[in-house]
This record gives structure tokens, sequence and C-alpha cells, in this order.
């Protein structure tokens, strides 16, 4: 090795050595991507129940709609029995 290549080497190993703020730097990155993994979970989380309540509601509204349709005596589309 060149006395270069020894000097560059001594360089940065001074500077990735000296950079004590570079942990305090990753702590507080490494903090925000649980939490916005946190909250990204709790969207999805949130967005699949309202989907599945929809859901729900849904078919009971057509449950309702064709069980008053049978009592009154018409078909699934609103006729009458003849």
């Amino acid at each position: 090795m060149n006395a270069g290549a020894c000097l560059v080497s001594l360089v940065l190993t001074c500077a990735v050595g000296g950079c004590s703020g570079l942990g305090a730097i990753q702590q507080p990155t490494s903090q925000f991507d649980q939490a916005a993994h946190a909250a990204s979970s709790a969207e999805t989380a949130f967005l699949d129940a309202e989907q599945a309540t929809e859901c729900e509601d849904q078919f009971y509204k057509r449950a309702l709609a064709y069980a008053t349709a049978k009592l009154a005596g018409k078909d699934k589309i609103g006729r009458a029995h003849v």
C-alpha cells in the first residue's frame, strides 16, 4: 500500500470514527420508521374492519328487502305474484 492510500484510509477512519453524531441521527430515524410502520398497520386494520362492516350492512339490507318482498307477495324485483 502506498503512502497516498494509507493517508486516505487514515482520514476515512478518523472521519467515520469521529462521527459521534451519526448514532444520534440513526436512533430517531429508526424510531420514526417503527412509528410509521405502526401507523400503517393501524390504518390497514381500520380499513379492513370498515370494509367488513360495509359488507355486513349490504348483506342485511338485501336480506331485509328480500324478506319483506316475500311477505308482501312480490318477487325479487318487486313484481306482484299472480
